[in-house]
């Protein structure tokens, strides 16, 4: 019998390659079932990956928050404590292995956002000197400051009041259906970094190291 010279036109090699996609599709399927092998070593198989624990999911309710959220700090180190508050579903109170303070808490008028949060104490030297700068630097450096915090998306309150600063609090939220324990720590990174700059703002003002 002689050779068919017939040629491959674009439609038989369209037809081609997807048959060649769909035994592919179908041999993988074969294979596994959800990622995990169906075949055992005595079969001549690959052994089934071990499961990994699963740090996403939609947090349902605040008692899921509160755990999830202090089991996912405590496997980072340091030490987790977790209180109680009147008006708080939670408060949990995570200290770094460098010692730094973070506070994770949900209000029970929000059911459905947890918020991490950095609380900056000056210095009585820090005080005093910034009660010594002029109103208009002052204004100008408040001004600064909450641009900078406003860029990096977070929130901020100068505690007591503007006029007479003792405190900085530098937050940001996660709503419910973004939690994950890549979020968390990704947000307890921003808080941190939004407190450093308020320091190094602060220091640079006050002609400080």
């Amino acid at each position: 019998m002689g050779v068919s010279s017939r040629s491959w036109g674009p439609v038989d090699v369209f037809r081609k390659t997807l048959d060649t996609a769909t035994r592919s599709i179908d041999h993988r399927l074969a294979l596994t079932h959800w990622g995990r092998s169906v075949y055992s070593k005595s079969q001549g198989g690959m052994e089934a990956m071990p499961s990994v624990e699963n740090h996403n999911g939609i947090i349902h309710n605040p008692d899921e928050a509160r755990d999830k959220i202090s089991a996912w700090l405590k496997a980072e180190g340091g030490t987790v404590e977790v209180k109680k508050q009147a008006h708080l579903f939670f408060l949990i109170e995570f200290t770094n292995k460098h010692g730094r303070v973070y506070n994770i808490f949900q209000h029970k008028d929000r059911v459905d956002k947890v918020v991490v949060s950095v609380r900056l104490v000056l210095s009585p030297k820090h005080r005093k000197g910034l009660q010594n700068i002029p109103q208009r630097i002052k204004r100008a450096w408040l001004t600064d400051v909450g641009l900078s915090l406003l860029h990096h998306n977070l929130n901020f309150t100068f505690l007591p009041k503007v006029a007479t600063i003792d405190e900085v609090i530098v937050r940001k939220p996660i709503w419910y259906d973004g939690v994950s324990k890549n979020a968390l720590l990704q947000t307890v990174r921003q808080v941190d970094a939004g407190e450093s700059i308020t320091i190094f703002k602060l220091r640079r003002l006050l002609g400080r190291p």
